[in-house]
């Protein structure tokens, strides 16, 4: 009788630990997902919606979506010919992804584009994001693909090569 009775709890404990941890992991899954929600163009802060029109005007919108997580609200816009812009919760651009096109004029700082021209005669900009300090810019000149850094003044600070993502 003995052995059943120590069988039995520790088969108790076995499952109730099991329950224990599938209940937390859940929790921490819960309250950790982002908050993702497709919404309408004119849902966006106004300022996005004007950059959208100024440098990207006649591209249709295919998608809208609205990301908050931790505190932060983004909005992620995906045009049909394959641009990709990301806006802050002020409705300012964070980064820019021409996949199939070049960056159109006027969104760096000029002193920027004047320098990549000059680093790079053939450059072709597919892309710039906004980091703490500064932009990276994504240059393909001489068939490399060039990440490019910038301060927010728009003085060159160095560049690399870009490695692709693969994800």
């Amino acid at each position: 009788m003995r052995t059943n009775n120590w069988k039995n709890r520790m088969k108790n404990s076995a499952n109730f630990l099991r329950s224990f941890l599938a209940v937390a992991l859940m929790a921490v899954a819960l309250t950790s997902c982002d908050d993702e929600k497709k919404i309408d163009y004119s849902d966006m802060p106004g300022s996005a919606q004007s950059f959208v029109e100024q440098y990207f005007n006649g591209i249709d919108i295919q998608s809208v979506i609205r990301e908050k997580d931790d505190g932060t609200t983004e909005y992620h816009v995906t045009l049909t010919n394959g641009t990709e812009l990301e806006f802050n919760k002020s409705g300012d651009w964070t980064s820019i992804e021409c996949h199939f096109s070049t960056l159109p004029d006027g969104i760096l700082l000029p002193a920027i584009s004047s320098d990549i021209r000059e680093r790079h005669t053939d450059a072709r900009i597919h892309g710039v994001d906004k980091e703490l300090g500064g932009f990276v810019v994504e240059v393909n000149a001489d068939s490399t693909e060039w990440d490019m850094y910038y301060t927010t003044e728009g003085e060159f600070s160095h560049e690399s090569k870009d490695t692709p993502d693969y994800d």
